[in-house]
């Protein structure tokens, strides 16, 4: 009886995240899975006696790669069992040069690979048919993903880093991309990489949101154009592109990829919303329907914007610290601002920001609405110009609240001592993510309070204390 109620409390818990997730639940879900190396002593025997719809669970460990999809199926590490991200980095499914997994559709279904390590691929996953990504760290691959004609799904929650090439690669005739809420960064060359070869049928719609892009080699999202007008549509909202080498959006033309800065006129819609873009040659170049809003354009060496032409317009944009703002390209000046942004080093406006309510709801071109942020997704009469809303982290601290709060080592990698030099009330300390996310939350008297936070990212954080006098916060920085 004991043994059937801890396989129930599984399944529900596979419930949960694939809910949560967005994944389709196959009639059979709660069929026993497939277990490796239990039932098979290795992942593409498993695979090839799945049937549609089954869920394979990998035991921690190195799992051979070069596996072949045919079929709709879940892979899972622990982790769609526990939520412990302990179980990512424990299940590690390795290509030894080649591709790690190759899907080959078409099929009827999607395949879902959550809460693996897929490393030393020639690419980590190349998918001819959809290919949802959950909870993945993806490195040392030729493309992290490469979507080829027939791909497409859900990139959500992984980790691209250190790949040889592209964290993602968009090839081809794709329906229905979203890449939401990853961290890609250190990759060889572009962050994300998007190529609009020809083709003609139903609208091609790709969202790229709430991701932090930087340190790639070469631009942070690029977009390459090909002879041919597409029905295509990109929206890339809310993300932090910063610190990579080039570009932090380039356009370029004819197929090609190495970023010159030529700025291509590529005419299918790519609408920029709401994103913090920091520290490149060029901010954002090209595009003849590229329209910016609400966009935190900052610290260029060459210019802000470049080439953005046709009906291309930046509106209720902030330009500062770029060489030249704004060079060719059309801007709505009255609503744009050129000040200091007042932002912290990770990019939150602090009090008495221009960013703060400097944005827009409502976007309109001609008849067209094009930007529409419904009420409670922002705080204020207005939407904050950038990526990150002002009341996201609490920054306020009393004239009278002086307390100095240490953190050793900073920046750490494993291992954080949070200290003060005097006496703290009760209250509590937590550990907040870009976003403003709770990633720890503890008690804390003042006393040195040790913490083991190598699971976390790279990135940057906050810590914050807070008691019944008020809050103050330091950042934190994990390498």
């Amino acid at each position: 009886m004991m043994e059937k109620l801890n396989l129930f409390k599984s399944y529900l818990v596979i419930f949960l995240w694939m809910e949560f997730c967005g994944i389709a639940f196959p009639a059979d879900l709660f069929s026993q899975p497939i277990q490796v190396p239990v039932d098979f002593p290795t992942l593409q025997e498993a695979v090839n006696e799945a049937d549609d719809g089954d869920t394979i669970l990998l035991a921690p460990g190195m799992h051979s790669g070069n596996v072949l999809i045919t079929k709709p199926i879940l892979i899972a590490s622990q982790f769609i069992e526990t939520g412990l991200e302990s179980a990512i980095y424990e299940t590690i499914v390795d290509g030894n040069g080649r591709t790690v997994f190759g899907v080959s559709g078409p099929f009827d279904g999607e395949v879902t690979l959550m809460g693996l390590t897929i490393q030393n691929g020639e690419d980590g996953i190349m998918a001819s048919a959809p290919v949802n990504l959950y909870h993945n760290l993806i490195t040392k691959c030729e493309d992290g993903i490469d979507y080829e004609t027939g791909g497409g799904g859900t990139i959500r929650n992984n980790v691209f880093r250190e790949n040889k090439d592209d964290g993602i690669d968009l090839d081809g005739t794709l329906f229905n991309v979203i890449i939401e809420n990853n961290q890609i960064y250190d990759n060889e060359d572009d962050g994300i990489e998007i190529r609009l070869h020809s083709y003609s049928g139903d609208f091609s719609f790709c969202r790229i949101s709430e991701n932090q892009i930087y340190n790639n080699q070469e631009d942070g999202i690029q977009f390459i154009d090909y002879p041919d007008l597409t029905p295509r549509i990109y929206v890339v909202e809310r993300n932090v592109i910063f610190d990579n080498k080039m570009a932090g959006i380039g356009c370029m033309d004819q197929g090609e990829s190495t970023e010159d800065y030529r700025g291509a006129d590529i005419p299918e819609p790519i609408y920029l919303f709401n994103n913090t873009i920091s520290g490149h040659q060029y901010g954002i170049t090209g595009g003849a329907n590229l329209i910016s809003v609400n966009n935190l354009i900052i610290n260029s060496e060459f210019a802000g914007a470049l080439n953005n032409t046709g009906n291309s317009i930046h509106a209720f944009c902030l330009f500062h610290h770029n060489t030249e703002d704004l060079v060719n390209a059309n801007a709505d000046t009255n609503s744009c601002l050129f000040l200091d942004p007042q932002i912290t080093p990770a990019f939150y406006p602090i009090s008495g920001s221009p960013c703060i309510e400097g944005g827009t709801r409502l976007f309109l071109m001609g008849s067209d609405t094009l930007l529409l942020i419904p009420e409670g997704e922002f705080e204020g009469e207005a939407p904050d110009i950038g990526a990150v809303e002002y009341a996201r982290v609490e920054t306020a601290v009393p004239a009278s609240y002086e307390i100095e709060m240490i953190l050793k080592p900073n920046p750490f990698n494993e291992y954080l001592t949070i200290s003060a030099l005097n006496a703290l009330s009760e209250g509590s300390v937590r550990i907040l993510d870009q976003r403003g996310r709770i990633v720890e939350q503890h008690p804390w008297n003042g006393s040195d309070l040790q913490l083991r936070l190598g699971y976390l990212n790279k990135g940057i954080y906050f810590v914050v204390y807070s008691d019944s006098r008020g809050t103050i916060s330091r950042k934190l920085i994990k390498i």
